[in-house]
């Protein structure tokens, strides 16, 4: 099977984390045989760390490069050879970008897509959410709180239309190598293990990870 995957973040070199969990999905799809192309911003422009709306406020002119990777990533999907497109992050990914594209379609939400839906104005995010429901197959939410975060925000007519095709489905994850030592320490300490995996930013919400550990540890 031909399958595009549609992403606003990937590693541009080995050991670069950004959108590890998509190259994650695209080793698994490789590994059960499938052709796989990645249709990713180049590196360097808008997209990337730590994020395209602050890597717009630090140089103003790469909101140029959004349009651009639009329009490109558009014409690769709507040109048709697809099995089927995977988008992650629905904004841009499958809206606008997918949205015409005659393959069978996935979307994949992750974090930030939805907190620009939450951005828009309610009629407007209702319209964009009810068209792209309608257009996938299969609307992926990487945690149950995500997709309730976004559902909250919406009419009913718009609730409908995405409980119809929303499901919850944790990402892959590339464990790391683990050391000898790590993991012969894990063995004897005798202590439960607590390990949390994100990027350490505000939005992350790595506080209270470590209230629950606190508070586990209380007991």
């Amino acid at each position: 099977m031909r399958i595009a995957v549609v992403t606003t973040s990937y590693p541009e070199s080995p050991g670069d984390p950004s959108g590890h969990f998509v190259l994650a999905e695209v080793v698994e799809l490789r590994a059960l045989g499938h052709d796989v192309e990645v249709v990713t911003p180049r590196p360097g422009g808008a997209f990337g760390w730590p994020g395209v709306a602050a890597r717009v406020r630090a140089f103003p002119p790469r909101i140029l490069e959004i349009g651009d990777f639009v329009r490109n990533a558009r014409a690769i999907v709507t040109r048709g050879g697809f099995d089927r497109v995977v988008a992650h992050w629905v904004v841009p990914s499958a809206f606008p970008i997918a949205m015409d594209s005659r393959s069978p379609l996935d979307a994949v939400s992750h974090g930030g897509d939805v907190r620009l839906l939450a951005t828009l104005p309610a009629p407007v995010r209702d319209d964009v959410v009810t068209r792209i429901a309608r257009r996938v197959e299969r609307w992926r939410f990487v945690s149950e709180a995500l997709l309730s975060s976004l559902f909250r925000t919406l009419g009913q007519g718009a609730r409908t239309e995405l409980d119809r095709v929303a499901t919850v489905v944790p990402p892959p994850l590339e464990i790391p190598h683990i050391s000898p030592e790590n993991v012969a320490m894990r063995r004897t300490s005798g202590r439960p293990l607590f390990v949390s995996v994100g990027r350490l930013v505000h939005k992350k919400r790595v506080d209270r990870v470590l209230y629950h550990v606190a508070d586990r540890q209380k007991r």
